[in-house]
Formats: structure tokens, C-alpha cells, sequence
């Protein structure tokens, strides 16, 4: 199949400041994309031109980078317009088998529900209405594109969640659930299948985070004897750096626990498959790429029920899902680690990016197909 993702918003914008990146090798539709491909299909992606990166690309699928109309009504890292997007799929409406587009919420959905009917599956990842403007345009936007206009278009949730927000406004929804994929040919269990006595942080270092909250934790949990030879390392960058540095010294903590700094998928991967489990506790980030990774990874997970995987891991024990984790919960993920560490094998298959590609592609032919 020739296979269109629409994905205008490439990597998380944080506070409206879209990020500056040499590439977008290691973003969540990039590698989607490798799945498609890896399965078989000729696959193009078409994002806002405010993501293009630095440095010229080598990939084995198109991109298309479309200009953003209207920026200062239509932001760029919220809701872009993107122009020119009508008329490209007017032009090629007989070369795209399948349009998956990110979101009801989306210009670009809209777009491509209009263009091409009857070839366009959306893939909802918002299980709640965008906070802005007291939630206003999000709410009038579902009643009225929604329900009227996008009535028929197909969608398939990536999470329990965002399905069951998504069926209140749509009727053609999608019993099936399709997350991120992991990239299969990087994140991998480690192949000696042991793991060292450390927990690992992937995340921005940023306040709704709560890489303080987690930090707080973890030395009481490496207080107790039976568990003071485990670490905590911190993968990621942020504004509040200095702020978690003079926590760990107060904490007595800088032996144990380390700000390692950004690292790439490929650095990242060893450091997180040896590790006894992934640690959560955001305030309101539902999708978290990071957690899909890990369990990929064979690496269990320890998380509030924030995220919107908090219930697939919970019901596929491949970690502990508690608000108000702590020590406790840390001695748990330590002590069960085996069981959960074979939980995650048994189910990585689902969530790699060629599995949950050809998830996609099922779905799409066997219940929505014309």
C-alpha cells in the first residue's frame, strides 16, 4: 500500500517552544514510518515546515514539509494549518491507498476528511479535550467537525482512554488499540537477560515531570540496607538541572543517583534494558514514548496512573501502576523484577513500530476498507 502520515506536529513542543533538532531520526511518526516501510508499504509523511530539521536527512520514505498558514491565530506547536495540504491531496488522491492522520482535533484531519474521503483513518491519541481556552475550541470542534463533517471517518485509539473520549463524538471507532511503536531494531532486551541494580529517569528535566518527586523517593528507598547498593540514573536535559543537582547533594545522594545528560536512542538502549525498571510520575503527560520503549526494552515500569498505558501495564503486569509511589513500590519493582522482566518479552511483539504498523494496516482493511 502507499500509505500518507499526516503527523504536522513531529516532536513535543514545551511551553509553545517547538524544539530545534539536527534531525528527526528518533521522533515517534519517523519511526512508525520505518515500520510501514520495514512491512512492506511505500510510505510518505507531511508535517509542519517549523519541524524540518538542521541537517539533510537520509530516510526510506518521503517527507513533505508544509508551511503554516495564519501562525499567530493557527500556532504552530498547538493546532498548525497547514498550507497547501488540500491541493497535494487533490493532486495525488490516486497514488494514496491509506491517509492516517494524527488526531480528530487537526486541521490536517479535517483536510484530508474533506480531500479524500473514504481513504483517511484517524488515529487518536488525546483522551481528553486540549486545556486551552477552558477547553472551549477542542469541545466545539468535536460537536461540530466531529460530529458533522468527520462523522464517518474511521479512527483508532492509542490508548483505552482516548478511544472511549473519541467514541462520545464519533461513531465509526476502532475496539481495537494501537500505541507508538518502539524501533525494534534499537531498542531490544539486553541478551545476556540480566539487568544491574539501578532504575533509570528518560525525560526532560522539567517541573510537571516530577523528577524531584522521584528523586525524594529513591533515597529513602536507598536508605533501607537490604537495597543501598541500587543507582538512579536521569536521562534527559531540561531547565530545572540545577535545581535537581543541589536536591541530590542535600539528599547525600550524588553517589547514587546521576544526571547523565541528553542521550540518543542508540546510547540509551543498553543503559535501559540492564536497568531493574523505568520510573514515572508525571503530572500530566498521557503518551509517553518512553514507556512503550522500555517495556520493548524488556525493562519493567513503575508509574502513576497519569499515563494513558498506566492500565495496559497494569493488566499485563509489566510493572506497578500506584499514585503516591515510593519506596515501597521501588522494593517491589526490585524484588519481582524477573516475572515482570518476562511479562515485558511475552508482550513486545505488540508494540514495536513494524507490529503496530501492521496493526494499523489490519484494522484498516479488515474494518474499514471500502
Amino acid at each position: 500500500m502507499n500509505i500518507l502520515l499526516l503527523n504536522l506536529i513531529v516532536n513535543t513542543p514545551d511551553n509553545g517552544l517547538i524544539p530545534c533538532r539536527e534531525t528527526n531520526h528518533d521522533s515517534m511518526i519517523y519511526n512508525m514510518a520505518r515500520g510501514f516501510v520495514s512491512n512492506g508499504h511505500t510510505v510518505t509523511i507531511i508535517a509542519s515546515e517549523e519541524y524540518r530539521p538542521h541537517q539533510p536527512e537520509n530516510n526510506s520514505f518521503d517527507v513533505i514539509y508544509l508551511p503554516s498558514r495564519l501562525p499567530f491565530i493557527f500556532k504552530p506547536a498547538l493546532l498548525p494549518f497547514p498550507g497547501g495540504l488540500y491541493r497535494h491531496l487533490k493532486k495525488n488522491k490516486d497514488k494514496y491507498d491509506l491517509v492516517i492522520s494524527s488526531e480528530t482535533f487537526s486541521i490536517a484531519s479535517l483536510i484530508a476528511t474533506i480531500a479524500l474521503p473514504g481513504k483517511v483513518m484517524i488515529w487518536q491519541e488525546l483522551p481528553t479535550h486540549q486545556r486551552l481556552l477552558f477547553k472551549l475550541p477542542s469541545k466545539i470542534w468535536h460537536n461540530l467537525a466531529g460530529r458533522v463533517i468527520m462523522r464517518n471517518t474511521p479512527v483508532v485509539g492509542r490508548s483505552l482512554p482516548a478511544r472511549n473520549f473519541i467514541r462520545q463524538y464519533l461513531k465509526h471507532v476502532s475496539d481495537k488499540i494501537v500505541d507508538h511503536g518502539a524501533n525494534s531494531e534499537i531498542f531490544s532486551p539486553n541478551p545476556e537477560n540480566t539487568h544491574q541494580k539501578r532504575f533509570i529517569v528518560i525525560s526532560q528535566l522539567i517541573k510537571r515531570k516530577r523528577i524531584d518527586y522521584i528523586i525524594s523517593q529513591f533515597a529513602k528507598f536507598a536508605a533501607m540496607p537490604e537495597y543501598s547498593d541500587y543507582t538512579l540514573d536521569i536521562v534527559g536535559k531540561g531547565p530545572q538541572k540545577e535545581e535537581l543537582q543541589k536536591l541530590i547533594l542535600s539528599l547525600g545522594m550524588t553517589e547514587k543517583i546521576n544526571l547523565r545528560g541528553f542521550l540518543t536512542h542508540k546510547e540509551l538502549t543498553p543503559l535501559s534494558a540492564s536497568s531493574t525498571g523505568l520510573l514515572v510520575y508525571t503530572d500530566q503527560d498521557l503518551n509517553m514514548v518512553t514507556i512503550p520503549e522500555s517495556i520493548v526494552n524488556g525493562t519493567p515500569v513503575l508509574t502513576n496512573t497519569v499515563p494513558c498505558t498506566a492500565s495496559f501495564i497494569d493488566s499485563n503486569h509489566l510493572g506497578i501502576v500506584k499514585d503516591n509511589w515510593g519506596p515501597d513500590e521501588l522494593a517491589q519493582m526490585a524484588e519481582n523484577y524477573s516475572a515482570l522482566h518476562i511479562n515485558c518479552l511475552n508482550i513486545r511483539h505488540m508494540l514495536t513500530e513494524k507490529g503496530c504498523a501492521a496493526r494499523l494496516v489490519e484494522i484498516w482493511t479488515t474494518e474499514f476498507a471500502k
